[in-house]
């Protein structure tokens, strides 16, 4: 009987090392044969997403179509090539975002073939909004307004600054109206009576969630990003003909109305992460 189990044992274990050796004999066959096939003529590169946010994943895969034009996925043994190692990290398939926001080029390379070339944005969001690049500053000091690439009349480096700045939605949402109010009046400072409304606009905006708002939020945007905005001696001299176009005028502050309706946004979906 002992003599039984010990045969039984013998020829176990023997078949599953003859069936290991016989799948690595498999794997090696597979692995030679591929390693032995000639160069793709061709490498595609696919991303699952095109766009993420800081600190997100997505896929890719890179296939090779050879001389025959049969195809292959070799996305597990190609080179990446890409210039800004701090940005993203790459693991088989995965592609992870790191903490850094820029606009990259992606490929891949296989046996000396090069993969087109993909374009990736990696962004920054911050309470549902999604931030701007921030822009090089000299093209951004070169003009008054200087560069704004989301079109929201509120200068790039601003925008920033601003969700760095204040962490609690509405105040961000009440310093951006006040950027843009900044914008309106530095554009042309001869228009000051007219663009007058967008700071008056604001002042009773930022009234109305120091005292009237459940939350009292401290709000004080307007005197703490001046130096941010008026960055420059042309900006600031934009700011000084303002002034001095109002100069002498006697301006009515307003009384009896809802000053939330001053506020050039929605509350309700500003909480929720909406900011268009």
């Amino acid at each position: 009987m002992h003599f039984q189990i010990k045969l039984y044992t013998i020829i176990l274990i023997s078949t599953l090392f003859f069936t290991a050796c016989s799948k690595d004999k498999k794997e090696i066959i597979e692995n030679a044969r591929v390693s032995s096939k000639p160069a793709p003529k061709s490498l595609k590169l696919t991303l699952e997403k095109n766009s993420l946010n800081i600190e997100t994943n997505t896929s890719l895969k890179v296939i090779a179509t050879y001389q025959d034009n049969t195809t292959k996925d070799v996305t597990n043994q190609v080179e990446w090539i890409y210039t800004d190692k701090q940005a993203l990290d790459i693991k088989n398939n995965i592609l992870k975002t790191l903490h850094k926001d820029t606009n990259i080029f992606l490929q891949a390379k296989y046996k000396n073939k090069t993969s087109n070339k993909v374009a990736l944005e990696i962004y920054k969001e911050i309470n549902g909004y999604k931030l701007p690049p921030m822009p090089d500053e000299d093209l951004n000091n070169a003009t008054i307004l200087g560069i704004d690439v989301n079109n929201n009349e509120v200068r790039d480096d601003v925008e920033r600054w601003i969700f760095d700045k204040y962490k609690e939605p509405i105040v961000q949402a009440v310093a951006l109206q006040n950027a843009r109010a900044f914008s309106k009046i530095l554009v042309d400072p001869s228009k000051a009576k007219e663009m007058k409304k967008f700071t008056s606009a604001l002042i009773r905006c930022e009234i109305y969630y120091e005292y009237d708002s459940e939350n009292k939020l401290k709000i004080d945007s307007h005197k703490e990003s001046r130096p941010i905005i008026l960055n420059t001696r042309e900006r600031n001299r934009a700011y000084y003909e303002y002034n001095q176009a109002l100069s002498g005028g006697v301006y009515s502050s307003g009384g009896g109305e809802n000053y939330k309706d001053y506020c050039d946004f929605n509350e309700t979906k500003i909480l929720l992460g909406d900011w268009k």
